[in-house]
């Protein structure tokens, strides 16, 4: 009897320190707390309702969202008796028309703290009925399946007038001053622009008007400014080649564009030099200007080809397309006389 005794009270020791509900083990806290902000507002005060899940299995949880719109009490707690005339069923069915709260807004943000990955539940609505209430709850499931329960916050609603007392309401301004004002204001500027448009019309008068006088320049003149900036860019035969090469090229293009009126801007080198063939054969009197071929042929081996000229040969195609230039001109002008 003695052993049967000593070993129930071993085991009740140990069921005392294994149990769940008992003092053996602490309760693992909720995954699941909702608040909302302010606590305490007045009717159609936007609140912001949360709910935070912040179980390791989070993601696993089911959850509904409230669908927006607004949301009325239960008809019974509303509505009257149908009855015409009765104490009582007028107002209920007026307050009937008036929603319980609105929902405008229901997101779900997922959010990573100290804690670890955490979803939370925004919600945004505003309460239309003056009292104490009870947030509405959010169904959401665990990843078992079950319904996960959590404490629901309560609002406190106030009336935005409770007392009914009238607001105080600003008389009409006296606008007496300020209409003399603008009559001054528009006197004023009416003189002061009388004042300006005859200032304009006598300086129009003391200054004497001239003629600008036009001032034509010869393609050749462009083209022989433009070749003076060009040599004095950089020095023959430096890293520059190329780009001075092209720059003769396309002003050499311009002026026989100007001068001869061959559109030479779109032709190949060869096909230039054809052009300028035939233009001198229409013109009696003289040969073409030699030279030409060898000075374009040099400049689309500076441009296209890995080729760098020799030193002094770039300057002498630059001399060399001015007297060409100069020759062009001067059987220009022979051929419009």
């Amino acid at each position: 009897m003695k052993r049967a005794a000593l070993a129930l009270c071993a085991l009740c020791a140990m069921y005392s320190c294994t149990d769940d509900g008992g003092r053996g083990a602490a309760r693992p806290s909720a995954p699941v707390r909702a608040v909302v902000t302010p606590v305490k507002c007045t009717v159609g005060t936007p609140l912001d309702y949360r709910i935070m899940i912040s179980a390791p299995d989070a993601g696993k949880f089911a959850i509904t969202l409230p669908e927006k719109g607004a949301v009325y009490p239960p008809a019974e707690d509303a509505r009257g008796d149908g009855r015409q005339g009765v104490p009582g069923n007028t107002e209920k069915k007026a307050r009937a028309e008036v929603p319980l709260y609105t929902v405008s807004a229901a997101t779900e943000i997922n959010e990573t703290g100290e804690k670890g990955a955490a979803r939370v539940i925004s919600v945004r609505l505003a309460y239309f009925r003056t009292g104490n209430f009870e947030l509405p709850r959010v169904p959401i499931g665990g990843a078992d399946g079950v319904s996960v329960g959590y404490a629901l916050p309560r609002v406190e609603v106030e009336a935005t007038n409770a007392t009914g007392q009238f607001h105080e309401i600003e008389p009409p301004r006296e606008f007496g001053g300020y209409y003399w004002r603008m009559i001054a204001l528009a006197g004023g500027l009416v003189l002061l622009a009388s004042a300006g448009g005859v200032a304009w019309r006598m300086r129009g008068r003391g200054m004497p008007v001239y003629d600008a006088a036009i001032v034509s320049v010869s393609p050749l003149e462009t083209f022989l400014g433009e070749m003076a900036v060009i040599r004095g860019e950089r020095s023959p035969g430096g890293t520059g080649d190329k780009e001075r090469a092209g720059a003769v090229h396309e002003a050499f293009r311009r002026f026989v564009k100007a001068e001869c009126g061959i559109e030479a801007m779109e032709m190949t080198g060869a096909g230039l030099v054809r052009a300028l063939d035939e233009w001198n054969a229409r013109i009696p009197g003289g040969g073409a200007p030699g030279g030409l071929d060898r000075c374009i042929h040099l400049w689309d081996l500076a441009k296209f080809a890995e080729f760098k000229a020799p030193p002094g040969a770039l300057l002498e195609s630059l001399i060399e397309i001015e007297a060409i230039a100069r020759a062009i001109a001067e059987r220009g002008g022979r051929e419009r006389a």
